[in-house]
């Protein structure tokens, strides 16, 4: 990786992106930042350039065909290269049980947290391995565990890490990790704590209040320092990994790469 690397980070207009861009631009990365929002994701932008790097602001919804290719396309004219991909926009989806859910939004949330990704790893394959670059999927835990009334972001997220395992069997020269970043607080674990008493068992939707109430929720900018370790040094025997929240190693690495402002 170059002494300057270039970051292409998706869903970085607020939470874990927001703070992801932050962490990138102390190491003085080079940043394209893509994000719906545009006012948004200018306010980010201009934060990161206050610590020096290069950033370009791309508004754009992942899910779009199209919007992959030209983005990358964008980053390889204005930067000449792409070292990391971090894809991590996504949306928590309709809220409610699998045999009511609407299915006009369940595929909206397929588009965003599993084809969106895909799109754009075929995209920057090509430009990653020049430089044996690294791909990090944010997925969530609740992939591996039956998931009450949050089946489509479940689902997805189970799906990201499995196509993570492969494309790091398929594409050697690439670094390939799953992040899970564990309960958040964030917009998406709003949205699905304000539904959960209508949708999910009274114990279930207690436990989600409950991580709330009692602070126990990962903030996001310990998540962001994670991932923006490991999109510039994860090491390559990592390849093909899930790093969930509590691996010690991970966020021992990115404390020290990343000490406190």
């Amino acid at each position: 990786m170059t002494d300057q690397p270039t970051v292409l980070l998706t869903g970085a207009s607020r939470g874990i992106g927001a703070q992801t861009a932050r962490w990138l631009a102390t190491r003085r990365a080079r940043l394209a930042l893509v994000a719906r929002d545009a006012d948004a994701l200018s306010n980010v932008a201009i934060h990161a350039r206050q610590r020096g790097p290069d950033v370009v602001e791309l508004p754009a919804d992942v899910t779009e065909a199209g919007t992959a290719e030209n983005i990358i396309a964008a980053v390889q004219k204005r930067f000449g290269h792409l070292d990391a991909l971090i894809k991590n926009a996504g949306i928590a989806g309709p809220i409610g049980h699998i045999t009511t859910l609407d299915l006009q939004r369940w595929r909206r949330t397929l588009e965003t947290n599993l084809l969106a990704p895909i799109a754009f790893i075929q995209a920057a394959a090509a430009p990653l391995r020049r430089h044996g670059g690294t791909v990090v999927n944010v997925t969530s835990e609740v992939a591996d565990i039956a998931s009450e009334s949050i089946e489509p972001y479940a689902g997805a997220k189970a799906a990201l890490r499995h196509l993570s395992r492969t494309l790091a069997e398929e594409e050697p020269e690439l670094t390939v990790i799953a992040y899970d970043p564990g309960p958040s607080d964030t917009a998406l674990m709003a949205e699905i704590r304000e539904q959960a008493s209508a949708t999910m068992k009274p114990g279930l939707a207690a436990t989600y209040q409950d991580l709330h109430n009692a602070g126990r929720l990962v903030q996001p900018e310990d998540t962001a320092r994670v991932l923006a370790w490991l999109a510039l040094a994860a090491p390559k025997t990592w390849s093909g990994r899930i790093i969930d929240h509590k691996n010690t190693e991970a966020l021992a690495r990115a404390r020290n790469a990343f000490p406190p402002p």
